[in-house]
């Protein structure tokens, strides 16, 4: 995980979201960029940075579809990052997607909440125990593109809930999620999903 972040109180009227992940189908890409296309349908004010690694979606791919969905000026494909240029872009940040659709637990979650970042994101795997639907974030289900834009839009619409609903997450993350807690917690969390799948 990253070094303990500072949560930023952000002073622009634009919302925004953050992707952080490689470009892969089984992440939940295109399932985003299609909610992004309904957000910007609704002439909502937003912008979402993508950072990651090429996979089975190239760059090229990925920038023809922002283009066909005139996302230009709102969605922008950044490439990897690491070290303190990831952290630039956390702390940027105001609301954190993860619509995975295969996960096992989801680490880059606990990075987002260190720096109070609310997130959105699917129900796989161990991401229910991570995420507190309503508390920390919200959970939908994987595919549900629809669920994905409604609470895009709202966290859109509702900033200063955003803020509350981030330092909770950050929170959590303090009591569970620690280094020193981590361990314990993981162990529980995958028991609990082996016990789930069978």
């Amino acid at each position: 995980m990253l070094n303990k972040g500072k949560s930023k109180i952000k002073t622009s009227s634009t919302l925004n979201f953050l992707y952080l992940s490689n470009l892969l189908r089984s992440k939940g890409i295109l399932d985003l960029l299609d909610a992004c296309k309904l957000l910007n349908h609704d002439a909502l004010d937003f912008k979402l940075d993508i950072v990651g690694s090429e996979g089975d979606i190239s760059s090229e791919e990925l920038n023809s579809i922002i283009k066909s969905y005139n996302l230009i000026n709102k969605v922008k494909f950044h490439g990897p990052k690491y070290g303190n240029d990831k952290i630039e872009y956390f702390e940027n940040c105001d609301v954190f997607v993860f619509p995975t659709k295969n996960e096992a637990f989801g680490l880059v979650l606990l990075e987002a909440m260190q720096f109070g970042i609310p997130i959105i994101a699917t129900d796989e795997g161990a991401i229910p125990e991570i995420v507190e639907h309503g508390n920390s974030g919200f959970i939908f289900p994987k595919g549900e593109i629809n669920q994905l834009y409604i609470y895009m839009k709202y966290c859109i619409e509702n900033r200063e809930k955003m803020k509350s609903i981030g330092n909770r997450g950050k929170i959590i993350f303090e009591e569970k999620f620690t280094f020193q807690k981590f361990e314990t917690n993981l162990l529980t969390i995958f028991n609990n999903v082996i016990q789930d799948n069978n």
